[in-house]
């Protein structure tokens, strides 16, 4: 209400004085020495409109005055000085003409200028108690503006288009200062030297500044925004408490401030820096460095940092890798970049659109990345890692020189690589591909798709693959990898692959063991392969055509595989195990070098080993078999054929066989194993055998079984090893040929057919003898039976009366 009544009396003294003389009195000038400076002047106590009118410059500097009340009087004033005086309060509104006013070096706490639009220097400098400035936003033609040593806390200055020059100095009490230009077109000097108490500076827009001056002294300073002024340098290496500097839109060919540890925000884009030195900012959160002329730059320290804008550059190369908190990068534009390393970030988003010189994309281990924007435009990509990120597509279409793709646990369905022929490496593993093809990538060398729950085939043929991932893909039934270079493949936890072909790889040898719905198995063409395991699976087919250094084939316990294609030309075997399958014919003559041949619980009918000359094992009972061709077999040692359906079986002169079983054939009529090396005969089971013709077998000590040959007739065991036999069962004997064993009795009571006995060269005597000869059959002269029980004289028989 005082200020209201306060303007209302200057109004009407100021319309009066328009309108007649001003008397100089304590009511018009109440300050003394201002009346005092007045009446010198005016020496007759009055001053007339003419004197007023004709007044243009007033000059009451270092007068003690302390109030300027009555200065409204004076309308046609251009110039005013009054430094250097007491002055509190000062109401210049009413001067409307004034061009220049100097009140510095006073006590100002109250300055109005409003409406002195002609005004073009202010100079308030040196009122430590002015804390405002009422009207100063209407002086549109200041040009000089003076406040340095005041006591503003707050002050803005806007939208003064012809201001020039600006000073605050040593304002410690100013905190925050604005001067921003929305049209000061022609600021060139803005002075803030010993500013302490300043936190925030805002000199936006003011396209004609060069150079804050004093800004080093700003020892409090956390904000600065000089965006879109004309800086070509700015330093904030001194400026402790630095937090944010935005300084857009400059000509800016040099910032520093290296090792700002409070730094959170930089803005320098659009300038024309070379390089920008951002290390040890561990605090810094936001850099936008885009539009400028950066070939490096070094965020590796910046844990902290959060967005990062650096596009339109000349950056080659770009390394945000491990830092937890980033989310945002923009890199677009930047011709000359070769190389991005951001994984293990925290980016959802990534913008390198336009960058066709991009080589290398490493962003992998960013969990919320779902794309990358501009992807399509690196024309020059040869490598790209997106592991452990978020992307459900992607189109790699334009990259066809990539060489290197890891896209494993992301949420892919489809994945098209038709031109990609270049690609080498390819990790594509636990997404929710159902298909994959990449078959005649002739360049291709690694394929992973392991973890891949929805994946069911995999075709990579005609490629150049040396390391195929496949494990953890629990729905895989087929991989087509034929014509690679593949020497080891890892299916670990894929267990419903039922086709598998490896046809032309460099396998040396490979365990597909278990794998109990694997079908179809093609490993022809590996002409490096000398081992293969493929039992206990389910197979019905099996290729081994050209394998042609394959040693050791075991494909036992497939019970629907009925035959090998082209086993024939895996002409260095020497192992071979199909046992519990389903053949019925199997030619192994072609397999000179063969040692083991193990082929029971099948359904063969003949088995010809004749040309397997370095045979050693041939087991093959459970099967039909009337007949085993041998040959020149002058290496075989072991026989297991029990359980087939011979009539007859002949290993006669074998004389390196030690082990034979032919147990349960129950059509067995007659063996035939003499002059061999036997130590083990098992004939057990063999209900229908006539005749066992097992003699010359030097190391022979027993023959298991023979009580089940109930049918019995011939029995031949001379010149081996025995020391007993019991014939209790065999009943229909005729024939007993055992001379040359090591037998201390003989009990015949139960071979009540026996005709013949030749039993000679043993050691029965006393009471074997006797035991021998009473338990002979009765005979008659028509039938006179023959005991032949000593040879010699000297050998180990003895017969007493």
């Amino acid at each position: 209400m005082k200020k209201i009544l306060f303007t209302l009396i200057t109004v009407l003294i100021a319309t009066l004085a328009a309108q007649a003389d001003v008397t100089i009195n304590s009511s018009n000038f109440p300050d003394a020495n201002f009346r005092s400076y007045l009446l010198s002047k005016y020496p007759a106590g009055y001053i007339t409109t003419a004197q007023i009118n004709s007044l243009t410059s007033l000059d009451v500097s270092d007068k003690n005055i302390s109030s300027l009340v009555g200065i409204s009087y004076f309308t046609y004033l251009k110039i005013l000085h009054c430094e250097g005086n007491n002055i509190t309060s000062l109401n210049l509104s009413y001067n409307t003409r004034l061009e220049s006013v100097y009140c510095r070096y006073n006590k100002l706490t109250y300055l109005n200028v409003n409406g002195l639009t002609s005004m073009t220097s202010l100079l308030a400098d040196h009122n430590t108690d002015l804390a405002d400035i009422t009207g100063l936003s209407s002086c549109s033609a200041l040009t000089l503006l003076n406040l340095a040593s005041c006591g503003f806390t707050t002050l803005v200055i806007q939208g003064l288009g012809n201001l020039n020059a600006v000073t605050v100095a040593d304002c410690t009490s100013l905190a925050s200062f604005t001067c921003t230009g929305y049209g000061n077109a022609n600021l060139t000097n803005l002075e803030v030297t010993n500013c302490t108490a300043m936190t925030f500076l805002n000199c936006y827009g003011n396209k004609n500044l060069t150079n804050i001056t004093g800004l080093s002294t700003l020892s409090a300073l956390k904000k600065l925004r000089c965006n879109e002024c004309g800086l070509t340098s700015l330093s904030v290496q001194d400026l402790y408490y630095i937090e944010e500097v935005y300084c857009s839109n400059n000509h800016l060919t040099s910032f520093t401030g290296y090792g700002k540890r409070n730094l959170v925000s930089i803005d320098v884009s659009n300038n024309q820096l070379p390089s920008l030195n951002v290390a040890v900012c561990r605090q810094l959160i936001e850099l936008n460095c885009s539009n400028n002329q950066i070939a490096t730059l070094d965020v590796g320290s910046c844990e902290s940092l959060a967005k990062l804008f650096c596009n339109n550059n000349n950056l080659t190369t770009l390394n945000t890798k491990e830092l937890s908190e980033l989310w945002y990068i923009n890199c677009s534009n930047n011709p000359s970049l070769t190389t991005i390393d951001a994984y293990s970030d925290a980016l959802t988003t990534l913008n390198v659109t336009g960058n066709t010189a991009l080589k290398t994309i490493k962003c992998y281990s960013n969990p919320n990345l779902s794309a990358i924007t501009g992807l399509t435009d690196c024309t020059a990509l040869t490598t790209l890692n997106i592991n452990n990120c978020k992307f459900s597509s992607l189109d790699v279409s334009t990259f066809t020189n990539l060489i290197n793709l890891s896209c494993y646990n992301n949420q892919l369905t489809t994945l098209d690589l038709s031109n990609n022929s270049a690609l080498q490496t390819l990790s594509c593993g636990k997404n929710q591909l159902t298909q994959l093809n990449v078959s005649n990538h002739s360049s291709l060398k690694t394929l992973s798709v392991s973890y891949s729950d929805l994946l069911t085939k995999v075709y990579c043929n005609y490629c150049q693959l040396t390391t195929l991932e496949a494990p953890f893909c629990p729905v895989l039934t087929t991989l087509m990898a034929s014509y690679n270079q593949l020497a080891s493949v890892n299916l670990n936890s894929s267990p419903a692959i039922e086709s598998i072909n490896f046809y032309g790889n460099k396998f040396t040898s490979l365990d597909l063991s278990g794998r109990s719905a694997l079908k179809n198995l093609n490993m022809a063409g590996n002409t490096q392969l000398t081992t293969l395991k493929c039992y206990n699976c389910s197979l019905t087919y099996l290729q081994m055509d050209g394998d042609t250094k394959l040693s050791r084939l075991e494909c036992y316990n497939n019970p629907n595989l009925t035959t090998i294609t082209n086993l024939a030309t895996c002409t260095a075997l020497t192992y071979l195990d199909f046992r519990q399958c389903n053949f019925s014919t199997i030619d192994v003559s072609p397999l000179t070098k063969l040692q083991t041949l193990i082929c029971y619980t099948n359904k063969l009918t003949t088995l010809n080993v004749a040309s397997n000359t370095l045979l050693k094992t041939l087991s093959c009972g459970s099967n039909l078999l009337n007949d085993i061709v041998f040959g020149n077999n002058s290496t075989l040692e072991t026989l297991y054929c029990s359980g087939n359906k011979f009539n007859e079986l002949y290993t006669n002169d074998i004389s390196t066989l030690k082990i034979l079983d032919c147990r349960n054939n129950s059509q067995l009529y007659e063996l035939y194993c003499d002059g061999s090396s036997l130590t083990t005969l098992n004939v057990s089971g063999n209900t229908v055998m006539n005749a066992l013709i097992c003699k010359n077998n030097p190391n022979l000590s027993a023959i298991t079984g023979l009580s089940d040959c109930v049918n019995l007739r011939n029995l031949s065991c001379g010149n081996c090893a025995i020391t007993s036999l019991d014939l209790s069962t065999l009943t229909r004997l005729n024939y007993l040929y055992c001379y040359g064993n090591q037998l201390t009795s003989l009990d015949v009571s139960h071979c009540n057919s026996l005709m013949r006995i030749e039993c000679y060269k043993n050691q029965i005597s006393g009471a074997g003898m006797t035991t021998l000869v009473n338990s002979l059959p009765p005979m008659d002269e028509e039938n006179p039976g023959i005991l032949r029980a000593i040879y010699n004289t000297g050998e180990g028989n003895t017969m007493t009366a």
